[in-house]
């Protein structure tokens, strides 16, 4: 199957553009860098690299335990992206932070589709029952799990307000080029937005949710999705945040948690994968803990450089 948000509607030069409407209505997304690169932590020590189509080849290298990787940011809503940037860059103009933050939203999908591609990989080779996130505490699970599920229950739905827009959009074009614009052709442009809105609206709700959400509206993968971080470790240390100052040692304090959490579930099984932002992997961690991890991982294309 797919993952739902595969297919953007394309744009139409339409009274209310996409961009604009995605900019103004929902909330935006940092994307999602991954990264699954295979390193034991055995005595060896062995280092290797894979392209994402070669999975199958991973060489465990006598660790007894496999975690995978996916680097990932944060989803940011539109406000935090225009917060960001203007520390980055300085003052923007609207249509510049709606040009960057359009070209920003393009990239996390296209980062989200390769990176289900491989994650989804890893779930049915490796039997993998729990994908583990971050910046969710453990209480606030359940909710977002329900919300997660809300979302994958809707993704027929959205393929027809996808199928129902482009349709439409190819329908106004045609009575463009024919010079018929009069009758019922705003009803035909209303409509048409409306498609358009809900399917985008879809889309950043589910590109918020990461790829974990993609995963959970595949008919044929049955894992759950577990909480690395709680109230505690977040006080310490929030990822992502511009209002959480950098702190190397409240940082490691929180990683050390993380990797406790992680390490339970190791316990009973073979094998995790993890979805971390920044250079945060816990291979320290787990070493600190005594376990012998070995981490895949596969490069993906279109993460920025």
């Amino acid at each position: 199957m797919n993952s739902p948000t595969e297919s953007p509607v394309p744009h139409l030069a339409a009274r209310s553009s996409c961009l604009a409407l995605i900019f103004r209505k929902t909330a935006r997304c940092t994307a999602v860098l991954i990264g699954l690169v295979v390193v034991s932590l055995s005595v060896v020590k062995a280092q290797r690299a894979f392209a994402s189509d070669s999975w199958s080849d991973v060489d465990k290298h006598g660790a007894d335990k496999t975690v995978i990787v996916i680097r990932d940011y944060r989803l940011l809503s539109a406000a935090e992206f225009a917060q960001r940037a203007s520390k980055d860059n300085g003052d923007l103009t609207e249509d510049q932070l709606r040009r960057n933050y359009s070209q920003h939203v393009n990239t996390v999908q296209k980062v989200q589709r390769e990176q289900y591609s491989v994650t989804r990989r890893a779930l049915l080779q490796y039997g993998v029952k729990k994908l583990f996130v971050e910046s969710v505490p453990q209480e606030d699970l359940a909710e977002r799990v329900k919300l997660i599920q809300a979302w994958a229950e809707r993704a027929s739905s959205a393929d027809q307000w996808r199928k129902e827009a482009i349709k439409l959009r190819d329908t106004l074009n045609q009575r463009r080029q024919a010079g018929e614009t009069d009758g019922d052709f705003q009803q035909i442009l209303e409509q048409f937005e409306k498609a358009q809105s809900q399917f985008s609206q879809f889309t950043m709700e589910g590109l918020k949710y990461g790829v974990s959400a993609r995963l959970m509206a595949a008919d044929d993968l049955s894992f759950e999705i577990g909480a690395m971080d709680n109230s505690q470790s977040l006080e310490l240390y929030q990822p992502g945040s511009l209002s959480t100052p950098e702190n190397a040692e409240a940082r490691a304090a929180r990683e050390k948690l993380l990797a406790k959490v992680v390490a339970a579930w190791l316990e009973e099984h073979d094998t995790a994968i993890l979805v971390l932002s920044g250079d945060c992997d816990l291979r320290d961690e787990f070493r600190e803990l005594g376990l012998t991890v070995q981490y895949g991982a596969a490069t993906v294309p279109s993460i920025p450089k």
